[in-house]
């Protein structure tokens, strides 16, 4: 303890002079911390978003293929009986123009 309330009150001064030094370093600290996580995090999220788009980009591709694929089947069932498609393609215009015109008339 000191002998005056001076020498009290300049040691109470020190000692709220270091706190808040102290309090300065822990706040960058905290900071550079909130930095590192969120680079961190953004790092992360940029590896999911690479691994979704390489799914999205496989996926796409399978799709095209099975569509081509598909399209030559029908071509080629087509070119085997000519006239069995042209009679389902006439009957099919021939069902959807009717339903067409039954909703006009409503």
């Amino acid at each position: 303890m000191s002998d005056t309330p001076k020498d009290d009150l300049e040691a109470l001064r020190a000692d709220f002079d270091k706190l808040r030094e102290d309090m300065g370093k822990l706040t960058d600290s905290l900071k550079d911390m909130g930095a590192e996580q969120a680079h961190e995090a953004r790092g992360n999220l940029n590896d999911r978003l690479d691994a979704a788009r390489e799914k999205l980009r496989a996926g796409v591709g399978s799709a095209g293929q099975r569509g081509h694929d598909y399209y030559e089947q029908v071509e080629s069932s087509v070119g085997e009986r000519p006239l069995i498609s042209l009679a389902a393609a006439f009957g099919a215009g021939f069902v959807i123009a009717k339903l067409l015109d039954l909703g006009g008339r409503r």
